[in-house]
């Protein structure tokens, strides 16, 4: 990954979360080296973001799935720039697929709403994801 740069530096980063997809328990340690705060930039660091919410699409366990979905939401009120904001839009929408829970919508739609065309694509893949399966007719208007 050292020879990678900006979009490829976070596709790289990404793939980790399909390489050790469902290794729920050890996730955080897996990307602790890639993840916001470690000084990678924030390429990498937004694509660790995304790579954890592949890691945990579909987790169900209690002691996991709420602390991951906490820590993305964090991530993504915090997120100090664009890919920071595009790796937790996708990172969060993965790993609450389908849950339709209004406060992760509404921190997505924050994004969407600020017209910003690299969050903005995220944000919007975010929402249908949030919603897969949902019908939800005043969202699709």
């Amino acid at each position: 990954m050292s020879r990678s740069a900006h979009w490829a530096k976070f596709a790289s980063v990404a793939t980790l979360g399909m390489i050790h997809r469902h290794h729920i328990k050890s996730s955080m340690t897996i990307l602790e080296r890639y993840l916001p705060g470690s000084g990678g930039g924030p390429y990498q660091e937004g694509g660790s973001l995304y790579a954890l919410g592949m890691i945990h699409c579909g987790d169900s366990n209690p002691n996991t799935c709420f602390k991951v979905r906490e820590y993305l939401l964090e991530q993504l009120i915090q997120a100090s720039n664009e890919i920071l904001q595009h790796g937790s839009c996708l990172g969060l929408a993965l790993a609450a697929l389908g849950l339709q829970e209004e406060r992760f919508m509404t921190a997505v739609k924050d994004i969407l709403y600020n017209d910003r065309a690299v969050p903005g694509e995220a944000a919007g893949m975010a929402l249908g994801l949030l919603q897969a399966g949902a019908n939800v007719r005043d969202e699709q208007e």
